[in-house]
């Protein structure tokens, strides 16, 4: 499961898994370029509604790593 302590990095796996870029995940969110590189840097964290979307968008199934 997610855990919000290591959103940059799950939100990282998850869009490489989808072989996503940054900017196809930006497009798709409409978000800049520059805020989704903040969350996988933990420069900056979503709101709930973000994050609400961003589960939306990339949604998985239980990870083990």
């Amino acid at each position: 499961m997610c855990n919000i302590n290591n959103f940059e990095k799950n939100i990282s796996k998850l869009r490489k898994l989808k072989n996503l870029s940054q900017k196809d995940l930006t497009v798709a969110l409409g978000l800049s370029s520059s805020t989704i590189s903040m969350y996988e840097t933990n420069q900056h964290q979503p709101k709930i509604d973000g994050i609400e979307e961003i589960a939306l968008y990339l949604p998985y199934q239980r990870m083990h790593y």
